[in-house]
């Protein structure tokens, strides 16, 4: 009787792009054995098979047409993208708040719209290789410079935020600087949370994201310099429209300005120093003033009024990330630093029974 013929048998059987797929996955998997090994190559089956299924469902679902070779290449596509947001999903947790130093035209509230509008959906995963999407990600990332280069608008479909309160407040005052007539500039809030609730909206650490690469050995992929300033200001990506009730609150930079808790000296350092690196080496330079314990936590709780405008659940939460620097990075300094905290937080319950009682601080 003449042996059955299979794929494995006879890989001419099946064509050489689903052949390679199947021995590469299955290359990762370990030799089997024991039981573990068992379950980790059916896991890695199981994997490939939903990847297939997923792909297939999609392409039938949107009605396209295509064929076998560019159905077995967006299946590896969609293969490596589960691989790397299983690794995410093993991150750390995202922060509470995300902020961005905003510039736009008009005196409307802005909205947050990737210049070219791209879901972070199957399709995407499909068309488009995790490869091609840390390429994007590294012209998105070194685009500010590129644009003053060339002189000329670069679109891309992220949109950058970052959990560094006193960075992102910095940037907005040099985005100031650097603004036309015609541009209004300001700091966002995020409310994370809100922003994780909307299936339209995806957010990557780009740290995660070189953290993977570096795994993988493709760390080359985003140059050191690009990867050093994502990492300093801890920078995060979103990709798909970023939804209205995920801001908490817009700020334009003349009223952020005014409201800093900085000595004056300071505070015209601050807005005028390139980088924070610069403005640290400038405060050294400025004769330290002493301040009272009070006047610091008044000046401070007035700030965070002004980060959260009406919403005072959210009040502590933004003034704990004020004070996340230290005192000395606002250029002030008290005998009894470590009371600030505890003096605002009094400051704030105080404000907040007043409130209730129908009362104004004076």
């Amino acid at each position: 009787m003449a042996e059955t013929r299979t794929v494995f048998s006879d890989p001419l059987l099946i064509s050489n792009e689903l052949y390679r797929l199947v021995q590469d996955q299955l290359s990762e998997a370990p030799r089997t054995n024991t039981l573990d090994d068992l379950r980790t190559t059916t896991e890695t089956l199981s994997t490939l098979t939903t990847a297939c299924e997923s792909v297939l469902a999609d392409i039938n679902a949107r009605g396209q047409e295509t064929n076998l070779h560019t159905a077995v290449a967006e299946i590896k596509n969609v293969l490596t993208w589960t691989k790397f947001l299983n690794a995410v999903e093993t991150a750390p947790s995202l922060p509470d708040f995300l902020f961005r130093a905003h510039k736009h035209v008009g005196a409307n509230q802005p909205t947050f719209v990737p210049d070219l509008g791209m879901p972070f959906d199957l399709e995407f995963r499909r068309i488009l290789s995790f490869e091609e999407f840390v390429t994007d990600l590294a012209e998105h990332l070194g685009k500010t410079q590129k644009e003053k280069d060339l002189g000329e608008k670069i679109e891309t479909y992220f949109v950058s935020v970052s959990p560094i309160l006193e960075w992102t407040i910095h940037t907005a005052g040099r985005k100031w600087c650097d603004r036309r007539e015609d541009e209004v500039v300001g700091l966002v809030i995020f409310d994370v949370k809100k922003l994780r609730q909307n299936s339209g909206t995806t957010i990557f650490r780009v740290s995660d994201v070189l953290k993977f690469l570096e795994g993988e050995g493709k760390d080359s992929l985003i140059e050191q310099d690009l990867q050093e300033w994502a990492r300093n200001c801890d920078e995060y990506v979103s990709v798909g429209r970023i939804p209205d009730d995920g801001l908490v609150r817009w700020i334009v930079w003349t009223e952020l300005y005014q409201s800093l808790p900085n000595p004056l000296p300071f505070k015209k350092c601050f807005a005028r120093a390139y980088t924070l690196g610069k403005y640290r080496e400038w405060m050294q330079q400025i004769p330290e003033e002493h301040i009272e314990l009070e006047d610091i936590c008044q000046r401070i709780v007035q700030f965070g009024k002004v980060l959260t405008g009406q919403q005072d659940d959210l009040l502590f939460p933004l003034i704990e990330l004020v004070l996340k620097p230290g005192m000395q990075f606002w250029g002030l300094t008290t005998e009894s630093s470590e009371d600030v905290a505890a003096n605002i937080r009094e400051l704030i319950d105080e404000t907040a029974l007043q409130k209730i009682d129908g009362l104004t601080l004076n």
